[in-house]
């Protein structure tokens, strides 16, 4: 094992500790119970979800976290419905010799992955949960430090919202992998990151940013994870010995302008099924701009014309 390998090894166990501590403080018991009550709930809460879901929760777990995830689980095209008597059941189950409550352990849990995972992937679990379930998350679960409430005003007054720039609301810090990354690899940058999409280059491209497009190679979603699956759902898929190449959207790509409307960009996503769009200029590769980006401005309370600002700190 290569130093780069255990250097990720130990980060990944450093972040797997730093959830468990986290959720062992709030719950006021020790490391492991606080491990048996993130399992079980993980475990029940796996059980709830599409499979579209459960791809796009485990890409933002801790590597060993996303292992404990997966663990025993057996893909399923339809969704069971599950009620919240039957969820805290399996939570209760998987805590069977604990004083711990299983609503309140899984009360704390959601409240760790509303801290842990990206608001957009917050709402899209509130919002393919059964209402009952909901109510077990925490009041507001979706709000993270840096969201603001509004969006200012232009000088000629209000805009509408949709008629905004791509260029306002993109993320500007766009990660890149090579075509013949090993997938697992790609998946753990992902999760390192809290992000859901990296720009594939192709191995003898220069790396230097901004990417030209005829560097691209394509673009990976974690939800591409699941093409393995759905082409051959009896098969054996081992992820492990799957390169980026093998499950990636490959170039050409649906690409937008910096100065084209978020309209523009919804309805590009819409018409070719897709959760993000890289943004270009002169060619280049500038920014990302994803179904996370517009629902973000689309929680603006005021549909004002946002001011021009670097958001370089934000990634998808």
């Amino acid at each position: 094992m290569s130093a780069t390998e255990i250097g990720g090894l130990q980060r990944t166990l450093e972040t797997t500790r730093a959830w468990v501590g986290e959720l062992s403080e709030e719950l006021g018991t020790d490391d492991a119970t606080a491990y048996r009550a993130l399992r079980a709930t993980l475990g029940a809460l796996r059980a709830s979800l599409p499979l579209a879901e459960v791809a796009d929760l485990a890409a933002q777990l801790p590597v060993v976290l996303r292992g404990l995830f997966f663990d025993g689980w057996q893909p399923q095209r339809e969704t069971t419905r599950v009620r919240r008597r039957e969820f805290l059941e399996r939570v209760g189950e998987g805590l069977a010799g604990s004083d711990l409550d299983p609503r309140e352990a899984a009360g704390a849990v959601f409240a760790l992955l509303a801290r842990r995972v990206s608001p957009g992937e917050v709402e899209d679990l509130r919002g393919v949960l059964p209402r009952s379930l909901r109510a077990l998350w925490p009041e507001g679960g979706a709000a993270r430090e840096g969201r603001t409430s509004a969006a200012p005003h232009g000088a000629d007054g209000p805009t509408p919202l949709m008629d905004h720039a791509v260029g306002q609301f993109m993320s500007r810090s766009v990660l890149v992998v090579r075509e013949s990354t090993p997938l697992h690899a790609a998946l753990d940058l992902m999760s390192h990151a809290g992000v859901r999409h990296l720009l594939v280059l192709a191995d003898r491209a220069p790396q230097e940013p901004p990417a030209h497009l005829v560097s691209v190679a394509g673009l990976l979603s974690n939800r591409d994870v699941l093409n393995p699956l759905r082409r051959h759902p009896d098969a054996d898929v081992r992820l492990e010995y799957l390169l980026v190449r093998d499950v990636m959207s490959r170039a050409p790509l649906q690409t937008i302008e910096a100065t084209a409307s978020l309209a523009e960009a919804a309805r590009r996503m819409h018409e070719h099924r897709l959760s993000a769009l890289p943004v270009v200029e002169e060619e280049r590769v500038v920014g990302i701009v994803t179904s996370d980006d517009l629902l973000y401005a689309a929680s603006l309370e005021v549909p004002g014309a946002a001011a021009e600002k670097e958001r370089g700190e934000r990634v998808s």
